[in-house]
């Protein structure tokens, strides 16, 4: 038998290569997500600083707990994550938004469309496949007059490795996302043009090493 636990949550992540039974991964505790973006890019979450968050998953997987904030789930329904939205202005709590480019746009339009107010602070945490540089623009112009404190950041990560291994920022001139390793737990190798990703433990031991992303 697998080597499973009580308590242990499982991820048939749709990014998987393995289709079959055995194709989950097991979710580990993830870091404190705010504390890594304080410390490698403080000017994106400066409005987060003592105040309570409210984290809105609208990503089409599980993606962990956040003990920094409250998380609400949508399931991708876009009634629920307006009603986040309205609650966070109301309550005035800065929001981190996790989720894919469309959907999260989708849902913004949708819900401005309806509701015209947004919390003072919104941070989006973009994962799944990259945000063209358009559609950020259009979102920062949608944005604008109802949020002061935007900004975006795009995750990539792997199924068999962990999401959010690599982030990214800033646009190169051509506008391409400039991704970099998240702390010193992520190890970046190119094998001819493949990207390979690693992972260490606490203790230097390799949870998964030179994994080929493809």
């Amino acid at each position: 038998m697998h080597s499973l636990k009580a308590g242990d949550v499982l991820s048939y992540s749709s990014g998987s290569h393995d289709r079959g039974p055995y194709g989950f991964r097991t979710l580990r505790p993830g870091g404190n997500l705010m504390a890594l973006f304080q410390s490698r890019w403080p000017h994106l979450v400066q409005g987060f600083e003592g105040k309570l968050p409210m984290i809105i998953n609208a990503y089409p997987a599980c993606v962990g707990t956040f003990d920094f904030g409250v998380t609400v789930d949508t399931y991708l329904s876009h009634s629920t994550g307006s009603r986040a939205l309205h609650f966070s202005h109301l309550e005035k709590m800065p929001v981190m938004l996790i989720g894919q480019p469309l959907f999260m746009a989708d849902l913004l339009f949708r819900h401005l469309a309806k509701t015209p107010m947004l919390p003072e602070t919104l941070l989006f945490a973009c994962g799944g496949y990259v945000m063209p540089r358009s559609l950020e623009t259009a979102l920062r112009q949608l944005v604008a007059p109802y949020c002061a404190d935007f900004n975006v950041i795009h995750g990539y990560g792997v199924a068999e490795v962990d999401a959010g291994c690599l982030f990214a920022s800033e646009r190169s001139e051509h506008g391409h996302l400039v991704y970099e390793p998240r702390s010193a737990d992520v190890e970046v190798a190119l094998d001819g043009t493949d990207l390979a990703l690693s992972m260490r433990r606490p203790d230097g031991a390799y949870v998964i090493e030179r994994f080929p992303t493809g």
